[in-house]
Parts: C-alpha cells; structure tokens; sequence
C-alpha cells in the first residue's frame, strides 16, 4: 500500500514539473518573440502557456502586456500612448515588453508633436489665404516636405486643396490686374489724345486771335453757305476775298463774287462773327 503512493506521488511530481518546463518553454519563446517584435505569435505562445498552466502570474501578465500592445496598433496615436502606458504598468509585467512599449510610445509622441507643428503650419498658410496673401501661404506650405506630409495623409489632401485653390486665386489676380493696367492705360492714351486736342485748339485759337484776318472756326463754311443761300451769289467757287479794314482785333474782308457772269463786290464780312453788310 505504501509503495502504491509513493508511486503515484512521484508520477505526479514528475508530472508538474514537465507541465512548468513547458509554460516557461512557451514563456521563454515569447520573450523572443517580443525582442523580435512579433507581438503577435509572442502573444499565441504566452496564451499556449497559460493552457498549460492558467494560474501562471508571469504568463498572464505578459499577455496582458501584448494584448494592450497590439490595441495600440490599431488605435489613433493619442488612444494607443494611453494604451501603451497600460503595457508598461501591468503588474509582474515583462521589462522586455515595457522596453518595447515605451518605445513605441516615444516614437508615438514625436509624431503626436509633429502633427502639432504640421497642423499648426496648415493653420496659419489657411489664415494666408483667407487675407488673400496667396503667395505668402504658398510659402509656408512648402516649408512641408513631401515625406512629412505623406505620413498625414488627412492634411496631406488638406494641404493639396490649398495649393490648388491658392493656384486659382492667385490666376484670377493676374487676370484682374492685367484688365486693369490694360483699363488704365487705354484711359491714359484717351486722357492724351484729349489734351493734345486741347493744346491743338489753343494754339488754333491763340492764332486766330493773334491774325485778325484768320477765319474763326466754322464762320467762313456757314457765311458762304448763307450768301449762296440767300442768292447773293450763283457759285462759292467764284468767291474772292481782299483784307479790309480791323476792329477790336477782327479782320473785316470785302467780298467779290461772280453773279451772273459778272464780278461784283458783294458784302464786307467779320472773320471772328460771320457778321456781313455792305450790299
């Protein structure tokens, strides 16, 4: 009877010792696993551990460890450090996956701080173009370089949508300042040919009134139209002046004419007025 237990007492001694040897084999292979960064069979093989033992502290903690790891992954960069921080504090945990999970969380903080800087930079070329300063948000933008912005791919197309609409506004401002130099120097040449005008009709003037006998304009077309209307004369081409006599400075012309194939003289007629008497 004594033999019988003894037997049976060393059967199951040897029992649990290969069942540990397992777990720690299983345990142990995970750990690499980690150093390797395949979280995810490091994470099968403490679940295999723990099969073989569910009571295990170490295992379980590990687990734990990795579980949290791989939430991280797929969880946005502000949820998965908070993740992380779990990893790292998990009770009788691994130091091997804290040190990874720190890492990872360092690594998750500086593009946390770089999103910042690169939202912050998105921000103010946004505020550029607001005030219309196109050129200006342009340039900040390309203070972005491709390799940062295609880790964001969200600001990345925020980013693309700015150049584009900066692009177009900055065209239709050429557009609109090319109409308007056109605009101005068409009213500069129109604002010359006035004034050149103006000089023309002074100086016209100013010799008229410097001759007493030069015509004032339009007087002398409508005093021969007048005198060939009113039958003084039969034809303006048999018309013929002599300079008479000057009053006030306007020249006063005797005029001949031909009226029925004789020259006579006809009237006296005032260059400045078209005034005429003297039948």
């Amino acid at each position: 009877m004594k033999k019988w237990m003894i037997g049976l007492s060393a059967a199951l001694l040897l029992t649990g010792c290969g069942s540990d040897a397992k777990v720690q084999e299983n345990i142990n292979k995970g750990l690499e696993e980690i150093a390797e960064d395949n979280f995810a069979k490091a994470e099968a093989l403490f679940e295999l551990a723990l099969e073989e033992s569910s009571k295990d502290e170490s295992a379980k903690a590990y687990l734990q460890q990795v579980t949290y790891i791989q939430e991280a992954s797929e969880a946005s960069a502000t949820e998965a450090i908070a993740t992380l921080d779990m990893a790292i504090n998990v009770e009788h945990g691994s130091s091997v996956i804290s040190a990874k999970a720190e890492e990872q969380k360092e690594a998750l903080q500086l593009v946390v701080e770089q999103q910042k800087s690169v939202n912050e930079t998105v921000k103010v070329a946004t505020a550029l173009a607001k005030q219309g300063r196109y050129d200006e948000s342009n340039e900040k933008m390309a203070s972005l370089s491709a390799d940062t912005l295609a880790a964001f791919p969200t600001i990345q197309q925020e980013v693309t949508a700015l150049k584009e609409a900066n692009t177009t506004a900055l065209q239709q401002q050429a557009e609109q300042l090319a109409k308007e130099e056109a605009a101005k120097a068409e009213a500069a040449k129109q604002e010359a040919a006035r004034q050149q005008a103006a000089k023309e009709a002074a100086e016209k003037a100013a010799a008229q009134q410097a001759d007493p006998y030069a015509w004032a304009p339009g007087v002398k077309k409508r005093f021969e139209q007048r005198i060939l209307d009113e039958g003084f004369i039969d034809s303006i081409d048999t018309i013929r002046y002599e300079q008479g006599s000057v009053y006030n400075n306007e020249g006063y012309l005797q005029v001949y004419a031909e009226f029925g194939g004789t020259e006579y003289r006809i009237v006296s007629v005032n260059v400045k007025t078209g005034d005429f008497s003297g039948l």
